[in-house]
């Protein structure tokens, strides 16, 4: 009991302020994924969050980019609580915004093997009813081989829409975060 409480301290979450961040996060966006990077980003607003090859965010800017990108694919793409999102992905800072967004909106996540075969894919395909896929480049033959015709989008991309760039077409003045709650985190079995 020491020990998680010491781990608490050391988290900020066992102070006046961490408290409350915490539950001022909760209350804003439901209970969800983004409630911990809510939280995140008011108490370690200016540390490092995440690298990648592509780019260095703060949790502020984790958090701002995650709320812009899920205010985007509730708009465009109409996702809402119940809505299943597959993520053919691998690691990378898109990744990681996208979780975050796709969180807020309340749909459910099914996380893919980005090493699947086109037989596999259309496997899950025959199961699942996807909304919207967010993949990788690289794994573009497997989208467009297989029998999936709905909404899809790139996680990163210099000049097509991608989750890497969503975030530019959403200004601050335009953000109104509903409460959500958690969709479900599901894996892939291939």
């Amino acid at each position: 009991m020491v020990k998680l409480i010491y781990a608490l301290f050391k988290m900020k979450l066992f102070s006046p302020f961490g408290l409350y961040s915490l539950f001022s996060a909760l209350h804003k966006h439901g209970i969800n994924i983004m409630a911990l990077l809510g939280f995140a980003a008011k108490v370690y607003a200016d540390k490092i969050a995440l690298v990648d090859e592509n780019e260095t965010l703060t949790y502020k800017e984790l958090f701002s980019q995650s709320i812009k990108i899920s205010m985007i694919l509730k708009e465009k793409y109409k996702l809402v609580s119940g809505h299943k999102v597959g993520f053919l992905c691998k690691n990378h800072s898109s990744l990681v915004k996208a979780l975050f967004a796709v969180s807020q909106s309340g749909a459910d996540i099914y996380l893919l093997n980005a090493e699947m075969s086109g037989s596999q894919f259309d496997n899950i395909l025959s199961k699942t009813d996807f909304h919207l896929i967010i993949y990788d480049f690289e794994l573009s033959s497997l989208i467009e081989g297989s029998s999936y015709t709905k909404e899809k989008i790139l996680s990163y991309h210099d000049s097509l829409p991608a989750i890497s760039n969503l975030h530019n077409l959403c200004s601050d003045e335009n953000l109104k975060i509903k409460r959500s709650s958690t969709g479900r985190l599901m894996l892939s079995r291939c």
